[in-house]
C-alpha cells in the first residue's frame, strides 16, 4: 500500500506528451506550446480577430452615429489612423449623449469620471505610461461588460461595447 501512495505522489498529475498522444496533439500544437499556453500565433488571431470586431464596432454600426465615434476613435482626414491613448481617454464623454444624438439617455453615462488633459501632459516616460496603465484600468473596470446596468438599450450596450475594443487596443499599442 505505501508502495502505492508513492507512485501516487511521483507520478504528475497530468501527463501532457500522453494526452497529447492519445487526443492526437490535444490542443492545436500550432497554438499551445508544450506547457500548454497559448502560443504567439494564437494571440496574433486573436488581436486580428478584435481589430476586426473593433473594424465592424465603429464603421457599420447601426445603432449609434460610427461618424461619431469614428472621429473619436481615430485622425481626420481619412480616419484610418488611431487618436493617442491619452486623448481617447479625455474625449470618452463626446462619445456620449448628448453629443451622440444616435444613444439614448441613461443615468451609467453621468457616473463616468472625466481624466483631465493636464495630467497627461506633465509626465512622460515612464511616469506617464504608468498614469495611463491606471486610467485604463479605471476606464476598463467602468466599462466592463459585467458592470454594466441590465437595463441599457442595444445602441447604448453598442457604444460601451465600443468604447471596450478601442481602449483595449489603445492600451495593447502602447504596451508593445
Amino acid at each position: 500500500m505505501e508502495s502505492c501512495e508513492k507512485e501516487a505522489m511521483v507520478m504528475p498529475w497530468i501527463d501532457l506528451k500522453k494526452l497529447q498522444a492519445m487526443h492526437g496533439g490535444g490542443r492545436n500544437s500550432q497554438y499551445f506550446n508544450v506547457h500548454g499556453n497559448r502560443s504567439f500565433r494564437q494571440k496574433e488571431e486573436e488581436q486580428e480577430q478584435r481589430n476586426h470586431h473593433h473594424h465592424r464596432d465603429t464603421h457599420q454600426s447601426k445603432y449609434s452615429d460610427p461618424s461619431v465615434l469614428e472621429r473619436w476613435s481615430h485622425q481626420p482626414p481619412d480616419y484610418k489612423r488611431p487618436h493617442s491613448l491619452q486623448r481617447i481617454l479625455v474625449t470618452v464623454p463626446e462619445t456620449f449623449p448628448p453629443t451622440n444624438t444616435k444613444v439614448e439617455h441613461h443615468d451609467y453615462f453621468e457616473k463616468w469620471k472625466t481624466f483631465d488633459k493636464e495630467a497627461f501632459e506633465d509626465e512622460s516616460g515612464d511616469e506617464l505610461k504608468e498614469l495611463l496603465k491606471r486610467a485604463v484600468r479605471k476606464a476598463k473596470f467602468f466599462l466592463h461588460p459585467d458592470k454594466l446596468p441590465n437595463d441599457l438599450t442595444e445602441n447604448q450596450r453598442e457604444v460601451f461595447e465600443t468604447l471596450w475594443n478601442v481602449i483595449q487596443d489603445a492600451e495593447a499599442k502602447l504596451l508593445k
